[in-house]
Parts: structure tokens; sequence; C-alpha cells
């Protein structure tokens, strides 16, 4: 096991790279990695397995501070919590209420499996 089974079940998935913020519309800036590295890094072949969703600057920062978080059923999910708290967490309770991305988008692999 590379993380814990939550986060194993991220890797290879498909990573969103679009203009758009695809949460809130605002133009796509900044490379958001599904599964945080850590302190220490990952090796470049783990570094490949982990997906990324491009987000505008503003989302981004909120899923830094633990208020934007991403799941992967069969396409991608995403949910705002109210309060910080881990991705893991926010699945485990509000599951139900994750809502598919906004905007429609085009899915690209770098590297891992295409899922």
């Amino acid at each position: 096991m590379l993380f814990n089974d939550y986060k194993d079940n991220l890797l290879d998935k498909p990573s969103v790279v679009q203009r758009w913020c695809p949460v809130c519309s605002d133009r796509a800036t900044d490379e958001h990695h599904v599964v945080q590295k850590g302190m220490g890094g990952v090796s470049s072949e783990t570094e490949k397995r982990i997906p990324k969703i491009k987000l505008c600057r503003n989302c981004h920062a909120r899923a830094h501070s633990k208020h934007l978080h991403f799941q992967w059923a069969d396409k991608w999910l995403y949910f705002e919590s109210g309060q910080p708290m881990s991705d893991q967490h926010a699945w485990e309770l509000f599951g139900r209420h994750y809502s598919p991305l906004k905007i429609d988008t085009v899915e690209h692999v770098f590297g891992g499996k295409n899922a």
C-alpha cells in the first residue's frame, strides 16, 4: 500500500486539464495534485500515477485549506465543506453530497493507466 486505501484508490485516474476551472468556471491556472505528495515528496513513478485537476487560484487555495474535496466515482466529483477536513473524512461523511464537475472536461492521463 502506497498511502492508504482511500488515497490508493485515486491513483491512476484521469487528470483534468482545461482552460476553465471545473468547479467555478474561472480561468484555470493551477495544477492541483488530487493525492497530496507530502513533505517528503514521492518517487517519479508514483508522481506519474497521481491525477491532477487544473483549477483557478481560488479553488486551488480552497483545496489546500481542506475546504474543497475531489473523489473518483466513474468520473470526478467535488464537494465544498464548510469547515476544514481531510478528503477521506469529507467523503465518509458527505459522499452522497458530491457533485460532478460543473463544466464538461477534457480528461487526459499523464503516466498511469486510463481509468
